[in-house]
Order: structure tokens, then sequence, then C-alpha cells
């Protein structure tokens, strides 16, 4: 049964389904159904879903690009997806934004009025 449940989660999230990527990408990220954890298939999916419009996988993919985990860092584009995120309500994007923008990490120039 868990094969299958799976194989219909997938075939949602392969048609664009953002709730359904956002549960793949956990269940890529802890292994399910005695499969690994696979971190390069979650980024994947992470990043999809953060095109579909799914906040919390914005504010993950911004995780990512800010530690450089998986994908290369880029805090440009953490910025980006963390704005998208912050802009839909997600309070933990909201925070890491106004942190990132007050204190001009790594070489982003400081804002402190844009990160109110």
């Amino acid at each position: 049964k868990a094969a299958e449940a799976a194989r219909w989660l997938r075939r949602s999230a392969e048609q664009g389904e953002a709730e359904a990527i956002y549960l793949l990408v956990v269940a890529c990220s802890a292994g399910t159904s005695g499969s690994p954890p696979d971190a390069r298939e979650a980024v994947a999916w992470c990043q999809r879903g953060a095109r579909a419009g799914h906040p919390e996988l914005q504010h993950r993919l911004a995780s990512h690009l800010i530690a450089g985990d998986g994908l290369p860092q880029d805090l440009c584009q953490a910025v980006h997806w963390l704005e998208r995120a912050a802009e839909s309500g997600h309070a933990r994007a909201q925070c890491n934004l106004g942190v990132l923008l007050a204190q001009g990490v790594g070489g982003l120039p400081r804002s402190p009025a844009r990160a109110r």
C-alpha cells in the first residue's frame, strides 16, 4: 500500500500539484518505504514547488541557497525566494529575509529600511 501511495503522490506532483510536491519533498528528504533519503531529488522537487508558488517550498529553497546545500550558494536568489514566500505571509521567511537585509550577509548590501 505504501508503494501505491507513493506512486500516486509522485503522479500528482508530476502534474504540478503544489501540495503533492511539498509532500514529495518531505518524503525524499526523510526517505520512505525503506528508501534512503535522496537530498538531490528533494532539492529538485523543492525548486519545482517553489516555482509553483508553494510558500514553504520557497522558504526551503531559500534555505538551501543560503547554506549551499544541494545547490551552489546564491544569496541573491535566496532573497528572491524569501521575498516571494514573505509576500505570501510565510512568517519564517519574513524573519529570515529581515535578518539578511538588516545585516547585509554574504556581500548583500545592508538595507535596514527594506528589512522592516
